[in-house]
């Protein structure tokens, strides 16, 4: 490496073990390397000193605790949510409303479940999310890939560029359902990835009814550790961790208003 090398660690997966090794090596942290989390979060500082205004680089839309699926592990905790509902599209408008109107630019919105298409008023949110779609970089929907969006639907997407992002479960509903809905994308034109989920799933509290869950410094870790950046915007809050917002309106733990 030359003197003025600056490393950023892009992976979530050892991380500390990189950190370590890059620390015999005399390296120092926060000055000759970082994690990329610190390198957003210095990124959208900088930007909003330059030009006033609020960028950030994700936010998340949980719409539906139905879903096609019963995971024991699910980490949104869906099959354990008390009433099996539809978010009120009233609510999420609002929610969208009030986030746009503090935040100029975000880099990725994703929509969740459950699964979002069982969401019975997709069609209409996506028509909504019109109004916002050039401060929204990319507009991702994810699917556990057993639902067939509507034609409509379909075309909604395109028409916003949006993307679908399967998450590749090793299901038999999945599986089977899998060519009939590559071959729907493909034939509309909609934007999509398959995401193996066998290499990137990370069980963190397993059975949620039976666990004792953690103490606060093991959260604290986890937090840090976490690989994804699960912003999640719900009535009217903006978690910084949806595990977190989940296992509220489970009851499985108590909020707070700093949360």
């Amino acid at each position: 490496t030359t003197s003025n090398s600056f490393f950023v660690i892009v992976t979530n997966v050892g991380v500390k073990e990189i950190a370590k090794r890059l620390q015999n090596a005399g390296l120092l942290p926060d000055h000759d390397f970082c994690h990329y989390k610190s390198w957003i979060r210095l990124y959208f500082e900088d930007a909003y000193k330059q030009t006033g205004r609020l960028k950030q680089d994700y936010v998340e839309l949980y719409l539906t605790d139905r879903c096609t699926m019963k995971c024991k592990s699910c980490i949104l905790f869906a099959p354990y949510a008390p009433h099996k509902s539809d978010r009120p599209l009233e609510e999420v408008n609002r929610d969208l409303m009030l986030y746009f109107n503090y935040v100029d630019e975000v880099s990725v919105l994703r929509l969740l479940g459950g699964e979002p298409f069982l969401y019975r008023q997709l069609d209409s949110l996506i028509e909504n999310l019109k109004k916002f779609r050039s401060r929204i970089g990319n507009l991702i929907v994810v699917t556990n890939g057993t639902v067939i969006p509507s034609a409509n639907i379909l075309k909604q997407l395109v028409e916003q560029d949006a993307q679908i992002h399967i998450s590749d479960y090793p299901t038999n509903m999945a599986q089977k359902q899998r060519p009939a809905l590559l071959d729907a994308l493909q034939s509309s034109g909609v934007k999509y990835m398959v995401k193996p989920m066998g290499t990137l799933w990370k069980d963190i509290y397993g059975d949620p009814v039976e666990s004792k869950w953690h103490n606060e410094q093991e959260v604290k870790d986890l937090f840090q550790e976490c690989f994804v950046r699960c912003r999640t915007l719900y009535q009217g809050r903006l978690y910084f961790c949806a595990i977190d917002r989940a296992a509220q309106q489970c009851g499985f733990v108590k909020g707070t208003n700093d949360d």
